[in-house]
């Protein structure tokens, strides 16, 4: 998130009158008046254990009313709070019930925590559209010292893998404490073990991690600690982790793009809470959610409400694939998503550090952007990547962790986020620090763009000084396409915005405040403007050339053929599949070599004679054999560019058809500019080494 930032004052105005435009258009689109939460719940509401404590939450539901509108219910946002201190737990309505606890309708609230974890008794409500209901749950809090075991306050596990929690190495196992895995709201063990019997795995940085196999479905579960001789009689201890297991089934996200086994980024969406989203703009999964966000066919003017209308003249917004260097770099990406909805964004929302960040993929250089709905309690923020507090850049893609981005949704204006991803990926992927003010956070500076002083602002950019990011141009012809003033748009010239010079203020400081200078007036890291700007494209290409986008090379069935002769002579040409290098050996027809492959693009090629004519040949790769059968007798006019033409089914760069359905897009060209747009929002929580 980045500024120019409102006062307190203006921010809560802005809150407020987004909430009320929400509550009127969810108003109209249901066509009726949104009734207040007393007469919808009917609290109070029964939680799964009477207590909680450190970093460990309770599941909590409440009944809804027998006359009450399910569906309207349903449309709602609805999230809890303890009084000053908020909860920001999604809850989400059961008309099944909730098993266990309530049999009919019923509001779930999983997972209900909070920081204060003295002991005493918490009244947690639920906010909705509407003003705050009558306290819906009592909660006890008990005070407890930090345990032995240290788990996550919730994880994901994936498959078959295990479910891991940090433990003290220098701690044993405790006997008699039994470990449990049980379905959410579900009294009965699933899953047990004796907590001493579980293998303990130390890594090399020392950290040691406890291990639990459950063999369960896939399902949204609770991890407790239970003492006893026995795990049918033993006594929970007070809380319980949230645990889901999923099949996280990895799907491709822009059909024919990926190539799974390349040197890429490989970036997965997961989504939580999206049905708002769903219900309002007529997105109809995560993964069209998920392309809304891309800018894959460039930048768009769309504004989407909650009710999903699209209105005019909307700011301009360049997500990711719209803005370069990252439009130019496609191939260097592979683009998944998981249609599983994942519980708590907050599983994958680790440091880079944690161990257990990237657990669960079966790939290399992961980045998950984590989803959800409603902004009134969160904002989107992104852990920075592993080499951004060091001084030495990567020399190789294998030494980079990358940090996961939590993109908060505006449901009030669903196009908003586009921009949004642009600018966390700054951080997540490149480590470019936030230029923008905001005083209420330390400053903060740090290769690239934020230097301390000035004599380091020099050895960093002063070479470049007076430098002008070229995509300058492209954007400018951009905003002209869609009918609007450059000069209007950016508040003056784009060019002296982006020009590069030792600007001081920003990285969190104010205006000329010298404790910090940026390399420029403005940028995708600091505000709306749809440029990186010389210095962070350099950063940004630096990462991206550690990535050569290609897969080794696979065997004969990644090569293409098309073979004939003209009367004297044989003549084949092959043609490798998009992004798949070409064998070591290279070619060969009836043990006679080819000529060396030639590199167009994203492909190889290779041409092959033989002297004399025949009806069959036999292609070797150094590797493997395959016999091929002439295609015709008559003179082949084949050439390696009509090869890759014909037999490229790959659809990488092409703009596919309904990508952005619910939010339309202006298909101008496949690049643009990398900015932040503004949203209103009333809290930030704040984490070491995350940035927004």
């Amino acid at each position: 998130m980045i500024g120019p930032r409102p006062g307190p004052s203006h921010a809560i105005g802005l809150l407020l009158a987004a909430l009320v435009g929400w509550i009127g258009s969810a108003g109209a689109a249901t066509g009726q008046d949104l009734p207040d939460l007393d007469d919808v719940l009917m609290a109070p509401g029964v939680c799964e254990t009477g207590s909680f404590t450190w970093r460990v939450g309770v599941d909590c539901a409440v009944a809804i009313r027998p006359d009450a509108d399910t569906e309207l219910l349903e449309f709602a946002l609805l999230t809890t709070t303890a009084g000053d201190e908020r909860t920001a737990t999604p809850c989400h309505v059961r008309p099944a019930g909730v098993p266990g606890l309530i049999d009919g309708p019923a509001v779930s609230c999983p997972d209900i925590g909070i920081d204060d974890v003295t002991s005493g008794r918490r009244s947690v409500g639920i906010v909705g559209p509407w003003r705050t209901g009558t306290t819906v749950f009592e909660i006890d809090v008990e005070d407890t010292s930090a345990p032995w075991w240290l788990p996550p306050s919730t994880s994901a596990t994936f498959g078959d893998r295990a479910v891991r929690w940090v433990v003290d190495p220098d701690t044993d196992p405790i006997d008699g404490t039994w470990v449990q895995l049980v379905p959410t709201f579900d009294d009965a063990w699933a899953s047990s073990v004796a907590a001493s019997e579980l293998p303990i795995e130390t890594d090399a940085d020392g950290i040691s991690r406890m291990v639990f196999r459950p063999e369960v479905a896939p399902g949204s579960y609770r991890l407790w600690f239970c003492d006893g001789e026995d795990p049918d009689t033993c006594e929970r201890r007070p809380g319980g982790w949230a645990v889901q297991v999923m099949t996280a089934d990895l799907v491709e996200l822009i059909p024919g793009h990926n190539v799974a086994d390349a040197e890429r980024i490989n970036v997965v969406f997961f989504g939580s809470d999206l049905a708002p989203i769903e219900v309002a703009a007529g997105f109809e999964s995560i993964e069209r959610t998920a392309r809304s966000l891309l800018g894959w066919t460039g930048p768009t003017d769309a504004f989407v409400n909650a009710r999903g209308d699209v209105l005019d003249e909307a700011p301009i917004r360049w997500g990711p694939f719209a803005t370069e260097p990252i439009a130019s770099n496609r191939h260097r990406f592979n683009l998944w998503f998981v249609a599983e909805p994942l519980d708590h964004v907050d599983a994958l929302f680790l440091d880079v550090t944690d161990p257990g960040i990237h657990e669960g993929f079966d790939l290399a250089n992961v980045h998950a952007v984590l989803m959800r709905a409603d902004d009134r309690f969160g904002q989107s923020d992104a852990r920075f990547a592993s080499f951004t507090e060091v001084t030495e850049f990567p020399s190789a893609a294998s030494q980079i962790v990358f940090g996961n981005t939590r993109m908060v949704l505006d449901t009030n204006n669903l196009s908003a986020a586009i921009q949004v991803l642009t600018h966390e990926w700054g951080h997540a992927l490149f480590g470019l620090r936030d230029e923008y003010t905001e005083l209420s956070r330390p400053i903060a500076t740090g290769a690239p763009n934020c230097a301390p002083d000035e004599p380091t602002a020099e050895a960093w950019w002063g070479d470049r000084v007076g430098d002008v990011d070229p995509f300058v141009d492209v954007v400018i012809e951009q905003v002209q396409s869609f009918g609007r003033d450059p000069e209007i748009e950016f508040g003056g010239s784009l060019a002296d915005q982006v020009r590069v010079a030792t600007t001081p203020g920003g990285c969190y400081g104010a205006l000329d405040d010298r404790s910090a200078f940026r390399p420029n007036r403005g940028s995708a890291m600091r505000e709306t403007n749809p440029v990186f700007g010389t210095i962070n494209r350099e950063r940004i290409e630096a990462v991206l050339d550690l990535f050569s986008g290609w897969a080794p090379y696979r065997g004969l069935s990644d090569v293409g053929d098309d073979c004939g002769h003209d009367g004297a002579s044989t003549v084949c040409v092959l043609a490798l599949a998009p992004f798949v290098d070409a064998p070591p050996q290279g070619f060969a027809i009836d043990d006679l070599p080819c000529e060396a492959p030639q590199r167009d693009g994203r492909r190889w090629t290779a041409r092959c004679v033989l002297p004399g004519v025949a009806t069959t040949v036999t292609l070797t790769d150094g590797l493997d054999r395959r016999d091929v059968a002439l295609a015709r007798t008559t003179p082949t006019t084949a050439s390696a560019t009509d090869l890759a033409t014909t037999i490229d089914v790959e659809a990488a760069n092409d703009v596919i058809d309904d990508v952005d359905d619910g939010v339309p897009v202006a298909p101008i060209v496949l690049v643009g500019a990398g900015g932040l747009a503004v949203i209103g929002l009333l809290v930030a929580v704040r984490r070491s080494r995350v940035a927004t």
